[in-house]
């Protein structure tokens, strides 16, 4: 009996010891789980929405993960429990964030619960370049930056026939605000966008609708108590019916070439944004010149006493002609041209010549373009005269607005999808194309789209989209980068 009962507690014992044995050749898992980051990497600027991405692995099996922004938490996951690796990727939407710097932490637990933490820095910048759409019926007629965003003037369509004046709120991330104001008048409605001559100053905006310059103060609110009226049939031709098409913006009002006046003479009406009596001014054209006064077109101004003009008649069937006005001293006038330049086919100087608000652009120094059909000519003024520095040849036509910068220019056209960087010896540095950010939108001919410069240093347009949808306005930074939507 003694013999059985030893038999069975040795048994016990070395079945004991085995087990054991076995137990402890079963290692503990002490080894973290890893992370990399694909997005954002250290130093990222982010903007609008975009996929954050990493990998994580583990040597066993994966249980969980959790991260945060800045303390906050952003994400909890463990549908992934089990696997040992993969690559993971959730929606970030920036716009939620600061425009500033940011810290991501991301922690991943295994199974055995062991942890392990990687953080990555980066910046949100949604204020250099974005992507906002109108509600429908709405077209963006002009904008004005504010130190904390943008004050935006639109014409919203109440029928076929009218439309009034409202402005908006936009933040400087594009996102569109509160309603500020409306103007009580309706307006006749105009899908192209006829207000083409404005004035922005230290009080506020200042544009022209028919014969009547109404004023928007600093706070987006219409002046209704600011009324001043303009004759435009002073300066509109019939043949074109354009609005303002001889009206220039000056630095204290408006200028304007009159239609028609005493032969011999041409005719300019200046009027002061608070004044609305108007000061005429007459210059003799010497014979010489070979100039009619019902065939000029007045592009631009090179101060508020020079001038310069298009022969619309000459110009059909000859080099590019245009003509230097002085008042102040009339025998300083010429006519000038581009001789090795003759127009373009079909030119039609009516709608090719750049129109307001789109008017000359006198850089600091000297430089501004004349348009022809599809080719902008860089010109320099210096010394009371005129030298053709290089021709910018592009694939848009109509209306163009441009920017000259220090070291380049910037040039865009009304009816294309296409933004041209040039060096000012003329060559091409960058062309983005506008569809990139869309993906389908482009520009519409017919739809003025109006371009600010922002004091970033960047670029604001006004009106790009399909006539079946909604309009956008859309912010690119000062590299000409553009946003995703």
């Amino acid at each position: 009996m003694k013999n059985k009962w030893f038999q069975i507690v040795t048994l016990f014992v070395l079945f004991t010891l085995i087990f054991n044995a076995c137990e402890d050749k079963v290692e503990k898992d002490t080894t973290s789980p890893t992370v990399k980051f694909v997005n954002p990497t250290l130093g990222s600027i982010l903007s609008g929405t975009v996929n954050i991405e990493f990998e994580i692995k583990d040597d066993k099996e994966l249980k969980s993960l959790s991260i945060t922004i800045d303390n906050e938490s952003f994400v909890t996951d463990s549908t992934f429990m089990g696997r040992d690796t993969l690559k993971v990727s959730y929606e970030l939407k920036t716009k939620s964030l600061t425009n500033s710097d940011h810290v991501m932490k991301v922690s991943i637990t295994d199974m055995s619960d062991n942890i392990h933490t990687e953080s990555v820095s980066f910046q949100v910048d949604n204020q250099s370049k974005w992507i906002t759409r109108l509600p429908e019926d709405y077209l963006c007629v002009f904008i004005m930056e504010k130190s904390d965003g943008y004050i935006i003037l639109v014409e919203h369509k109440q029928n076929d026939y009218d439309s009034k004046y409202k402005t908006f709120l936009l933040n400087q991330n594009g996102e569109l605000g509160s309603l500020i104001d409306t103007y009580p008048d309706l307006i006749p409605y105009d899908d192209n966008n006829s207000v083409l001559v404005h004035r922005q100053t230290k009080d506020g905006l200042y544009f022209i609708r028919k014969n009547k310059i109404i004023k928007i103060n600093n706070d987006g609110f219409f002046d209704l108590s600011y009324s001043i009226n303009i004759d435009f049939e002073n300066f509109v031709r019939y043949s074109e019916g354009s609005q303002g098409e001889n009206l220039i913006a000056s630095n204290n009002g408006w200028i304007g070439l009159k239609k028609e006046t005493y032969p011999g003479f041409i005719e300019f009406h200046f009027y002061n944004l608070d004044d609305s009596d108007v000061e005429i001014k007459r210059i003799k054209v010497p014979e010489k010149m070979n100039i009619w006064n019902y065939k000029l077109q007045l592009i631009g101004s090179i101060s508020d006493s020079t001038f310069i003009l298009t022969d619309m008649e000459f110009i059909r069937s000859v080099d590019f002609r245009f003509i230097y006005i002085d008042l102040i001293n009339p025998e300083k006038s010429f006519v000038d041209s581009v001789s090795e330049l003759s127009p373009s086919e079909n030119y039609n100087p009516f709608v090719r010549i750049s129109k307001p608000p789109n008017r000359i652009q006198l850089s600091d120094d000297g430089y501004f373009i004349l348009f022809d059909h599809n080719r902008g000519l860089l010109l320099k003024y210096e010394n009371e005269s005129f030298t053709h520095e290089a021709t910018l040849e592009t694939d848009n036509r109509f209306e163009h607005q441009y920017f000259i910068r220090e070291n380049d220019i910037i040039m865009f056209g009304g009816d294309a999808d296409k933004i041209f960087n040039y060096s000012k010896s003329g060559s091409i540095l960058v062309t983005k194309n506008i569809r990139d950010a869309f993906g389908y939108y482009n520009t519409i001919q017919g739809v003025r789209t109006n371009i600010m410069k922002t004091n970033d240093g960047g670029l604001v347009f006004s009106n790009i989209g399909d006539r079946s949808a909604s309009f956008t306005i859309l912010k690119i930074d000062s590299k000409l980068n553009l946003p995703k939507e």
